[in-house]
């Protein structure tokens, strides 16, 4: 079906915090200041990769800079959605990234309201959409091994 809507393109890196435990792995959830709780998630600054990108944005929202980067692995999503009648294609990366259980974390009170740490299967459970839960499964079953 032909439109007239302007499409925009964007691009956004997601951090998947992962944290070994006895058990497995949890991970950690942030609850942004509009309400939502989620993975972390940034765009990129001019000339900036997406691992640079998702490294000083997991910092300057959460303190976070001991990490582990698992940058030989990557999960991507496309998607796309119309709002104020434009239509948006979304292009989504998640790097898993390890990081300490026992870390401090210290919210950037402007972006992030809260955080929670909770299994990979918590996450499986919540209400999103079908091709983000078929993602989320892949990287169950990927870390599965681990």
């Amino acid at each position: 079906m032909k439109t007239n809507l302007p499409i925009l393109e964007d691009e956004s890196f997601w951090i998947i915090p992962l944290i070994k435990t006895i058990n497995w792995l949890k991970i950690l959830e942030i609850q942004h200041n509009a309400g939502h709780w989620w993975l972390p998630k940034w765009h990129p600054e001019w000339n900036e990769s997406n691992i640079e990108t998702a490294r000083r944005e997991l910092t300057e929202e959460t303190w976070i800079n001991n990490i582990d980067i698992i940058d030989w692995v990557s999960f991507s999503q496309k998607y796309s959605f119309v709002k104020d009648w434009v239509i948006f294609n979304k292009n989504v990366t998640y790097f898993p990234w390890f990081i300490d259980e026992n870390i401090k974390i210290n919210l950037q009170q402007k972006e992030i309201q809260n955080y929670k740490i909770i299994s990979l299967e918590e996450l499986l459970m919540q209400n999103v959409p079908e091709d983000t839960l078929i993602m989320l499964r892949q990287i169950v079953d990927y870390f599965k091994s681990y």
